[in-house]
């Protein structure tokens, strides 16, 4: 991945702390996606859009799914350029990318690329883009890199247990924040997470999980692909894999 940040109409920089690092002072996957979200929110509040203020014209964003390619996870003490903007827009989802890098070097650290969904905030209803009524600035010459919509749920998965939904897990829009299931992904496969790096992310969100639901999980491992899934009484929550190296 080029260095490309001049190309990205918005961008911030962030410090990593030791404490959203792991125990070999890796950026945490969650973590990440946090930075990564707060300069997608950064961007539009500079707009004047804020969260409060969409929500007052009846739209709110939703994650639909990610692709989160690793060239190098960032490490505690660096200080990260995170550069991001909308790209396309692809049936009922708004497109979006983001680049980070090290911001002294220059280096190529992740790249994220993200579906959202707008929906109505009372009802939940899925929206169409054409009720956002805002023009964004899109970024030209884009590819997309791994599509979250391709992941494969393998044959033979295994229950790997439950996963209640926590207040510390809610956010503005009282359901468990998208980056919260990059913790539960990536717990499932603590052996190769301590050993070894991340290479791709993928996860795809199929239904909001509220306060006090319990996630039946499942996992499952095909051709160097480790996945994993949940199901709330029957439907499904979420879907994810990673790839090591």
């Amino acid at each position: 991945m080029e260095n490309k940040a001049s190309r990205y109409p918005f961008s911030k920089t962030s410090a990593v702390p030791f404490y959203d690092c792991d125990m070999r002072g890796r950026l945490k996957v969650s973590a990440a996606l946090r930075y990564i979200q707060q300069a997608a929110t950064d961007q539009l509040d500079g707009m004047g859009l804020t969260h409060p203020a969409l929500k007052s014209e009846g739209v709110v964003f939703v994650l639909a799914a990610l692709a989160l390619v690793v060239r190098r996870m960032p490490r505690a003490g660096e200080t990260l350029l995170i550069s991001t903007c909308p790209v396309a827009t692809a049936g009922a989802q708004m497109l979006r990318e983001t680049a980070v890098e090290e911001a002294e070097s220059g280096e190529a650290l992740l790249e994220c690329q993200t579906a959202w969904a707008i929906i109505d905030p009372e009802s939940g209803r899925l929206l169409r883009p054409s009720a956002f009524r805002h023009e964004l600035p899109r970024l030209e010459g884009w590819s997309p890199t791994v599509n979250p919509a391709k992941i494969r749920i393998p044959d033979g998965v295994d229950p790997a247990g439950e996963r209640a939904v926590r207040f510390s897990d809610l956010d503005l829009n009282d359901h468990m924040n998208n980056t919260v299931y990059a913790d539960i992904l990536t717990d499932c496969f603590p052996e190769q997470m301590r050993e070894r790096e991340i290479g791709t992310l993928l996860l795809r969100y199929r239904s909001q999980a509220r306060l006090g639901e319990v996630m039946a999980l499942s996992t499952g491992r095909k051709d160097g692909v480790f996945w994993a899934s949940a199901a709330i009484e029957g439907r499904r929550c979420f879907e994810g894999s990673v790839t090591f190296r």
